[in-house]
């Protein structure tokens, strides 16, 4: 199937890194400025971790999928608010991640439900090309959730969560950001 056959179909927020400095007073959504940090795990350079901010809002995801060694391990998404900085957050899975951010860095760590900490390091984006990507769809029952961190080298990591059916179990595979964004995509039943 190809992917270009079901973009009507899809609902996507692309974060990308916005131009300029925080805005002083609080801009409402269509004023926001978008801006994006991504980095890795101290100790896991093939984890990568990406921050998006638009407005008050922010959007952190931890992957480790590479498509080309076909694996993935992690692939978590926390959304929440930011306020002064700060970040907070803790996902339907029972996973925590903080945030500390700044004009053009940002730290922070994820608490997993399992007790593992994991912290990272993170540079602002102002690049074309780097950032954090996230892109939804629905095909029948089939819902995709897609993300994808690429680094300012270039270096990427990014998986697509499938839920066949709402009952079913879910599927996460690793996915390149080509594969997903222009050629094909395999749908499992």
């Amino acid at each position: 199937m190809r992917i270009k056959a079901t973009l009507s179909l899809i609902i996507a927020i692309m974060i990308f890194a916005g131009a300029g400095s925080r805005a002083q007073a609080q801009p409402s959504r269509e004023d926001a400025v978008a801006l994006t940090y991504v980095g890795t795990i101290e100790g896991e350079p093939d984890v990568f971790v990406g921050v998006g901010l638009v407005g008050e809002e922010a959007t952190v995801y931890i992957c480790d999928g590479q498509a080309d060694k076909n694996t993935v391990s992690v692939a978590e998404w926390f959304i929440g608010p930011v306020l002064n900085g700060q970040v907070e957050v803790l996902n339907e899975s029972g996973n925590r991640v903080e945030v500390s951010l700044t004009e053009d860095t940002g730290s922070g760590q994820f608490t997993f439900a399992d007790g593992t900490v994991k912290t990272f390091t993170l540079e602002l984006v102002e690049l074309e090309g780097p950032g954090l990507f996230r892109s939804e769809f629905a095909f029948g029952d089939n819902l995709f959730i897609g993300g994808w961190i690429i680094l300012s080298d270039g270096s990427a990591r990014g998986a697509v969560f499938q839920r066949p059916t709402a009952t079913a179990p879910a599927i996460l595979v690793p996915a390149s950001f080509v594969q997903f964004n222009g050629i094909t995509i395999k749908i499992t039943e």
